[in-house]
């Protein structure tokens, strides 16, 4: 390399001032180098991340728009993919195995509504990762933060790519394809046969491999090359971007790209995205410059001859296509500019680098017609080996269309011609040298207001709104491998949860930090308008707590705290069995571990190493002096002895310290005053209520505490309600009978994932936990998606919606059984756990419309015989009568009432037994509640003694206040109860 201002010393070196740079861009020169570093990583292995190409101008615009955007997020879905499935392959897990369920659909729910959220629990997976980074989605509203802080993340996702193994493969193999065996079409092999390479044909662009017939009838037999022709797939042709894929300079390959030079200074020049940037490093500065004539002014500054010979023979080398695609820069910026003329009914504006260009070009256009009238200065190159400066000036000015100081084409020049040219540029000379800065000035101020106000590629278009990701739309951009793990992945999950039909649902992919916003709460108000109100609490209708819960969820001041708190009441009212048995019966995770599989091999180590001493311990002597220090210990572990260990009398109140339901601690037992059950006013929240009585109206859980020592507050899943609280504290947190809500007793322990002496917790609390403690909008959007992905909807609405028979019939051998709930109790925890009562009546099977068996059936151990058509025909069941439930009009009752005593005869049996509420289809559970609640509302008309009162006066009652007389009358009868009570019973206190 020529560097011969390194033998100088730097006071010998002469200045090398640059010229005005470009500002056509939409970043600061502070961040333009690390953008550059992430859209070259993502513009040179697109297609192993899987992203579709891209304009650097649009990366820009949706790095410095704040709300978030379809490109924006189609980098970090595609980034978070990738890393998920190199972990994969690399048997790196993040849950153990009976946790997999929470974090697969969390991988299967990923989408651009939460894909910060997925990227934080993949950092937080791993102390490893750096903590800056963490810091920023944790801290911040991520992906609604300033633009140093989206640069962080996307550097540090590159640096990431780069430590993969699929990165490192690509070294190996020095960027070469390696074609896949299946075709994309049909996903049948292409390799094994002797004719395989006449009935295949690969693309040049991709991995991806067609047979010919499979070619044909997707993309049409002109779409076939000729012989020795490269051919591309209708993927790679879609890729084809102007300004991104056909931008590449001969011989740069995508493993490394190479600098043009450097300067007397140590600046380094690169050309990337169409255009030439200048990096000085002990500054660090950044100059970059977008046309042709702005690269003129550049080559006017630099010496050809000594100091940056090297650096313009390489310019020289490259000019040809420097000028075509800084070419291809002004055409996409025309482009768009139409396209906005056409959208917009007044004018648009001239766009920034023509308006630049016209500008710079007035004063080439000017010198190079003084240099052709004075011919004072000529192009002489006597060494071969040296570029000298006029031919580099020369070739940059026919490449401007400029010969002989004659302007011969205006595209350079902003479509101004010769004479336009030469008049601004003497407009400009004449205000410089009559002194009359005013007049200067205004020009100045002039031509910058027409610059800035200029149109820029990508910012006024909104192309990164319109972006599109051909691997996330196009089946044929992905292996048909790839199709099949990602088929068989949401089919097993879609038997766990509810992800297809009616559990789908699509959210927006671009907005600001308020229409996210928005867009939660009206996700959230569709997910309430879609469960039936009956199943629901029954104050949801009874007491009009859905009016307050949707006033307080559309208001406009709503802010993040509150949907998340309304969110989580909105998981409280609603009733169990409307969740699929993984949400109150499965294990879930609060965070993602991290474990590869160099860290089980040495946790195998350690356990084995561990097992050893303990083997070696347990055989070792108590005479010998090894240094073992032993301690007796009880066998009895939780299941202490119940005898008195020592007491104490004091006056009424007896003492005692003993192992029956607590550990070594004071008991105090004295005469408690006995109080019949009939005087008891208030529900308790964990007693079991009857069908008249209900639980009081749910409240979010509080995961936080405030400290005892310093006041603060602390959150944690492991903090339990205080009734909860209390029974525990009675009992000494012993006894087995005593359940805490949210944790599943029955789950195999596993210190690995749950290192605490308790029951794990299920997925349901673990859900409430993760949203208590959301931090942003995406961490919310997951947490709804999840719920929403729980919801049994399948089961919501009967399978006939024309039948008016909702009752669930099932078809036996020899009768047919249909269900009727008619009764219900709610168990505490505030009646989380439903039971209901069912009536079974079993139908016997009407033939009377069965065909004639003949005299051909042989009947063999119970079977027909398979050779009779005829006997082998199922036969046809009647179905009985018409299901009519309440508010059927009197002639449809005198019809019913006929059908149902002619089908009591037909009546085998009826029984009534309780089954859980889970067991129940949905819509068995609402038409039950419609009734129950429909018979409560019309006995508050009839106590009110008001048949016409309406309907929301009834549900705004929040409690039936009795007259005074039969108040008086029930105070009465109570204590009769109470003094009865107290005379038939006999009570030993201990």
């Amino acid at each position: 390399m020529f560097c011969p201002w390194l033998e100088l010393p730097p006071e010998r070196i002469p200045a090398l001032e640059l010229p005005g740079a470009s500002m056509d861009l939409l970043i600061d020169s502070d961040h333009i180098l690390h953008t550059l570093e992430v859209y070259e990583v993502i513009h040179n292995f697109g297609s192993t991340i899987q992203l579709s190409p891209f304009l650097f101008e649009d990366f820009c615009c949706a790095l410095r728009n704040q709300s978030q955007s379809k490109l924006l997020g189609e980098i970090h879905i595609a980034f978070l993919r990738l890393f998920f499935s190199e972990e994969e392959q690399e048997k790196t897990t993040f849950s153990v195995f009976d946790t997999n369920l929470s974090f697969n659909v969390v991988l299967q729910l990923l989408d651009h509504m939460n894909y910060a959220e997925v990227l934080r629990l993949y950092l937080e997976s791993d102390p490893n990762f750096p903590a800056e980074v963490l810091q920023i989605l944790e801290e911040g509203n991520y992906p609604f933060v300033a633009l140093d802080k989206r640069l962080v993340v996307l550097k540090w996702m590159c640096d990431r790519f780069f430590e993969t193994t699929i990165f490192k493969q690509l070294v190996r193999d020095e960027g070469k394809i390696k074609h896949d065996q299946h075709c994309r079409y049909c996903a049948k092999s292409c390799i094994g046969s002797h004719e395989s390479h006449q009935t295949s044909i690969e693309c040049s662009g991709c991995d991806a491999i067609y047979h010919f017939n499979c070619t044909e009838s997707s993309f049409g037999p002109s779409s076939l090359p000729e012989l020795n022709e490269k051919w591309l797939c209708s993927v790679c042709i879609k890729h084809q971007l102007t300004g991104s894929t056909d931008c590449i300079l001969p011989g740069q390959t995508t493993l490394r790209k190479l600098p043009l030079g450097y300067d007397r200074k140590g600046r380094i020049y690169w050309f990337l995205v169409r255009r030439i940037f200048i990096h000085d490093p002990f500054i660090n500065e950044i100059y970059y410059y977008s046309t042709l004539p702005q690269l003129f002014d550049l080559c006017d500054v630099l010496d050809p001859n000594y100091y940056e010979k090297r650096l313009c023979q390489t310019l020289c080398e490259c000019l040809p296509h420097i000028a075509v695609q800084m070419h291809i820069t002004l055409e996409l910026t025309e482009e768009r500019r139409r396209l906005l003329q056409t959208k917009s009914p007044k004018p648009v504006v001239d766009a920034y680098l023509q308006v630049d260009n016209s500008h710079r070009m007035a004063k080439i256009l000017t010198e190079a017609q003084i240099e052709a009238d004075n011919k004072s200065e000529q192009i002489t190159d006597n060494n071969c080996d040296s570029v000298e400066k006029p031919c580099i000036m020369q070739i940059i000015r026919n490449l401007l269309c400029i010969r002989h100081g004659r302007l011969e084409a205006c595209y350079w020049s902003g479509k101004l011609n010769e004479d336009q040219l030469i008049f601004n540029h003497k407009v400009w000379n004449d205000s410089l040298q009559s002194n009359n800065y005013g007049s200067f000035y205004s020009l100045s101020s002039e031509l910058e207001l027409r610059m800035r106000r200029g149109i820029r590629l990508g910012f006024s278009d909104a192309g990164h709104r319109n972006y599109v990701n051909q691997f996330s739309v196009n089946d044929l951009a992905r292996s048909p491998y790839l199709r099949a793990k990602e088929r068989d992945k949401k089919r097993y999950l879609n038997s766990r949860f509810c992800l297809t039909d009616d559990g789908e649902f699509n959210l927006p992919r671009f907005g600001t930090e308020a229409d996210v916003l928005k867009c939660i709460q009206l996700s959230i108000r569709r997910m309430i308008e879609r469960i039936p109100d009956t199943l629901m609490h029954q104050n949801w209708i009874l007491e009009n707590e859905k009016e307050r819960f949707m006033q307080q969820l559309l208001r406009e001041g709503a802010n993040f705290n509150s949907l998340s708190y309304l969110l989580l009441l909105f998981e409280r009212v609603v009733r169990k069995p409307v969740f699929l048995n993984i949400w109150w019966a499965g294990l879930a995770l609060t965070r993602f571990n991290r474990v590869t599989a160099e860290d089980r091999e040495k946790r195998q180590k350690f356990e084995s190493l561990k097992r050893k001493e303990e083997k070696l311990l347990s055989n070792a002597d108590e005479s010998e002096s090894t240094g073992i220090v032993w301690v007796k210990y009880s066998l009895y572990g939780f299941n202490l002895p119940r005898h008195n260990l020592w007491r104490l009398r004091d006056g009424n109140e007896q003492f005692r310290v003993n192992g029956h339901g607590s550990l070594d601690v004071f008991t105090s037992e004295q005469p408690a005053r006995a109080k019949p059950p009939s005087i008891k006013r208030e529900l308790s929240p964990h007693s079991t209520q009857s069908e008249t009585n209900t639980f009081p109206y749910p409240k979010p859980y509080n995961f936080k505490r405030k400290s005892c020592n310093n006041g603060r507050t602390k959150e944690s899943i492991l903090i339990l309600p205080n009734w909860c609280m209390r029974r525990l504290a009675r009992q000494g947190g012993l006894s087995a009978k005593t359940l805490a809500p949210g944790f599943l007793p029955s789950a195999k322990a596993n210190p690995q994932a749950w290192p605490y002496t308790c029951p794990r917790p299920a997925f349901d609390h673990c859900w409430r936990y993760l949203t208590s403690r959301a931090t942003s909008l995406h961490a919310l959007a997951l947490r709804f998606r999840q719920i929403y992905a729980s919801i049994r909807w399948m089961d919501m609405w009967p399978s006939d919606p024309d039948d008016p028979d909702t009752r669930v019939w099932t078809h036996l051998t020899d009768y047919d059984e249909v269900r009727v709930v008619i009764g219900h109790l709610e168990h505490p925890p505030e009646g989380y756990y439903e039971q209901y009562k069912i009536r079974v009546d079993q139908y016997s099977i009407d033939d009377d419309d069965s065909p004639a068996e003949d005299g051909n059936v042989a009947l063999t151990n119970g079977d027909t015989d398979f050779m009779n058509s005829k006997a082998s025909k199922k036969r046809k069941r009647k179905r009985p009568s018409i299901y009519a439930g309440d508010g059927v009009e009197d002639e449809n009752r005198m019809i019913v009432n006929s059908q149902q005593k002619r089908n009591r005869t037909r009546i085998k049996n009826t029984t009534e037994r309780w089954i859980d509420g889970v067991e129940l289809k949905l819509h068995e559970i609402a038409d039950y509640w419609k009734a129950e609640l429909s018979r409560k509302m019309r006995n508050r008309k009839i106590e009110m003694g008001e048949q016409n009162i309406p309907i929301n006066v009834i549900y705004s009652q929040t409690k039936y206040q009795q007259p005074q007389q039969q108040q008086k009358i029930i105070h009465q009868q109570q204590r009769q109860q109470q003094q009865i009570y107290f005379q038939n019973q006999t009570f030993s206190w201990r």
